[in-house]
């Protein structure tokens, strides 16, 4: 029997921005009749149901639950996870389902199913649509995989950039002195190294050999030159500034980034994440 999972709150305002988000993405292309169909795919889609940590009693629904019971349904709907456990519990909450016929659960890498199976379903001449969440267990997701995405421009895409395991692993205060094989993961979710040189500057003297010092601003400067990432090389055309969640302690946990290729997109979720990014 699968535990459910307690999440906090920051975790229940990111469910909140996507579940708005996907709400007004439906309302928009159901009106756009060159549309031939829109799709809702969530990477990393768990269970689809959670308990809350500060009352065990309570329970909150995933991304995938959410996006079925929003008013204007998704045409399709693609749930993947790497845990069996996972899959059939949310198998077991969408049986049954008006939708049913409809959702695709997908067991394995997101990675690799994203690119095989779904993605070829959704290039531009398909005139099909979809919004994409890529909320990873930790650094889960591959550069090579949201590059794919963004040059489709048929996608969506809320992006969770997760600086904890960032700062807890590869981005410790010396380089150095961090574990390689987290730096490894950072340069899969980055694209290549080149993060290193954004982050860090390189301090020594005549008597020690250098090391890699992060920088005072180290979590902004990543921000901006992931975003510019999203732009300049996956090729999203609009990628507004990310909210970044935290903690109750104010430990910094991850940044949400949205990236479209359409500017009425950015302006729905700059509006719906500085309302959430206030609170």
């Amino acid at each position: 029997m699968l535990e459910p999972e307690a999440i906090g709150l920051w975790t229940e305002i990111k469910l909140q921005i996507i579940h708005e988000y996907a709400a007004a993405y439906t309302k928009i292309l159901k009106e756009r009749e060159w549309c031939r169909g829109y799709g809702y795919i969530d990477a990393f889609a768990g269970p689809g149901e959670f308990v809350a940590k500060q009352d065990r009693d309570r329970i909150i629904s995933g991304s995938p639950i959410n996006a079925l019971n929003i008013e204007h349904k998704f045409s399709e709907y693609h749930f993947i996870d790497i845990n069996q456990l996972k899959i059939n519990h949310l198998q077991d909450l969408t049986a049954g389902r008006p939708e049913a016929k409809t959702v695709h659960l997908h067991l394995g890498d997101a990675n690799e199913i994203l690119k095989r199976a779904i993605l070829p379903n959704f290039q531009y001449e398909s005139f099909k649509r979809a919004l994409c969440i890529l909320d990873p267990y930790g650094l889960d997701i591959e550069w090579t995989t949201i590059e794919c995405i963004g040059k489709t421009k048929t996608m969506d895409v809320f992006l969770n950039f997760p600086l904890m395991d960032i700062n807890r692993n590869a981005a410790l205060k010396t380089l150095e002195t961090s574990n390689p094989e987290e730096g490894m993961r950072l340069t899969k979710i980055w694209g290549d190294d080149s993060w290193k040189h954004l982050a860090y500057v390189e301090q020594g003297d005549l008597f020690s050999s250098s090391v890699l010092i992060k920088k005072d601003e180290g979590n902004e400067i990543l921000k901006r030159g992931f975003r510019e990432r999203l732009k300049q090389v996956a090729g999203f055309s609009f990628v507004p500034e990310p909210i970044l969640m935290k903690n109750k302690k104010g430990g910094h946990l991850y940044f949400l980034f949205f990236a479209s290729h359409q500017p009425v997109a950015q302006n729905i979720a700059e509006a719906i994440l500085r309302k959430w990014g206030a609170k």
